[in-house]
């Protein structure tokens, strides 16, 4: 069977990198809290910035998000058991349609820390 598999929040745990970087930027850029939702899981409605302060998260932040966000916990164990019982794995991202660097930065993460762990195994 082949499965589909996000990476954001399913691979790589970068919501918690997302949610630190957010924090960092609306207190050190925007000066204030401008926390509206904290449930709501994209940044883009989680608070009340205007587009240019949008604009200047995603330019300042994503690509550093995507450098220091690690592999969710359990997920090598998960993959080399489904793997072993014959599934295929498809990615399916967004990484890349805000800052390009991303896809680039995706890529070298999948492959150092997945299938570099996966050869060790």
């Amino acid at each position: 069977m082949k499965i589909g598999i996000d990476l954001d929040g399913v691979v790589i745990d970068s919501e918690t990198t997302f949610r630190t970087y957010e924090e960092i930027f609306d207190i050190d850029t925007v000066k204030g809290n401008n926390l509206i939702n904290r449930e709501e899981p994209k940044f883009q409605a989680r608070y009340n910035w205007t587009e240019e302060q949008k604009q200047e998260f995603i330019e300042k932040y994503f690509l550093t998000v995507s450098k220091e966000s690690n592999l969710m916990s359990g997920f090598v164990g998960v993959y080399n058991l489904l793997k072993k019982q014959g599934h295929e794995f498809v990615v399916i991202t967004a990484r890349g349609g805000f800052v390009k660097e991303m896809k680039d930065d995706a890529i070298r993460l999948f492959l150092i820390n997945i299938i570099g762990k996966l050869m060790i195994n």
